[in-house]
């Protein structure tokens, strides 16, 4: 993997390149930035003996989005299938432009992001269900 800031004069993105097989992030690492995805593609998988996967996300998805948002260990494993480059913004850059809303807009994205998180939650219970 490689990281380097984007030519962005506010350096709040970085971009980085990952190769095929290469962990982007694992199930219950803490993290404080997502992804947007720029080439390539990867596997959203759930445990760490009997993987079962979530879902894969190519270019112009976003993967760890909830990071964005809170403290909570990440609840999935992302592994590149293919040589893949994201460009990351961190949850501070994210606050910032969230700030900048007024608050109205703000209450709105706060509940979108909760009913997100349920549904993943409740997404990933089903899933894993389904194995047994």
């Amino acid at each position: 993997m490689s990281d380097q800031q984007t030519s962005n004069p506010h350096k709040k993105f970085v971009k980085k390149e990952f190769s095929k097989g290469s962990y982007i992030f694992n199930e219950g690492s803490t993290g404080d930035m997502a992804y947007v995805i720029q080439k390539g593609r990867v596997e959203i998988v759930k445990g760490m003996v009997g993987q079962a996967t979530l879902g894969i996300r190519a270019k112009g998805e976003v993967i760890g989005e909830m990071a964005l948002f809170d403290d909570a260990a990440r609840i999935a494993t992302v592994i590149a299938l293919e040589d893949t480059t994201v460009i990351g913004i961190s949850r501070a850059a994210f606050q910032e432009r969230l700030d900048d809303m007024d608050t109205s807009m703000q209450a709105i994205m706060k509940s979108l992001v909760e009913r997100l998180a349920e549904l993943s939650v409740k997404a990933i219970s089903n899933k894993e269900a389904e194995k047994w």
